[in-house]
């Protein structure tokens, strides 16, 4: 009787860990067509995303803060120059460009006029790209 109230308890913790790892990828992958869409646009401009989860965290962080702040060319810069911590120049203009198309469609005129004034930067050029 000991012997099949063991075995029972193994097979029970068995199938929890198997539906709690089944859960866990499943949440790994993204999940909406606005994640898809956001990731597609990165792959087009040459960002790779070895973490996508971690990516799309990012973007919405990203339209969050500029949703937040002063809707201007130096708010758009600030969160910028502060993502370049993490990411180059040139893939923080595609993250926060593809990000806004992605998510927050409502802030393409903030992020098209920040990047048409940082052309000559590659942040802004590589924004200016995602947003044609």
């Amino acid at each position: 009787m000991m012997k099949i109230l063991k075995w029972a308890v193994l097979l029970l913790m068995a199938l929890l860990g198997l539906m709690a790892g089944a859960s866990a990828l499943a949440s790994a992958a993204p999940n909406t067509q606005a994640d898809l869409t956001y990731l597609r646009l990165l792959d087009q401009n040459g960002v790779s995303h070895p973490n996508p989860e971690a990516m799309i965290s990012q973007a919405h962080d990203l339209v969050d803060q500029l949703s937040a702040s002063p809707q201007d060319d130096a708010s758009v810069g600030s969160i910028v120059s502060t993502g370049e911590e993490r990411n180059s120049q040139h893939d923080m203009g595609v993250i926060i460009a593809a990000a806004v198309l992605a998510y927050r469609p409502s802030l393409i005129p903030v992020v098209r006029h920040w990047a048409d004034s940082a052309a000559g930067f590659p942040c802004g050029s590589a924004a200016q790209g995602v947003l044609r």
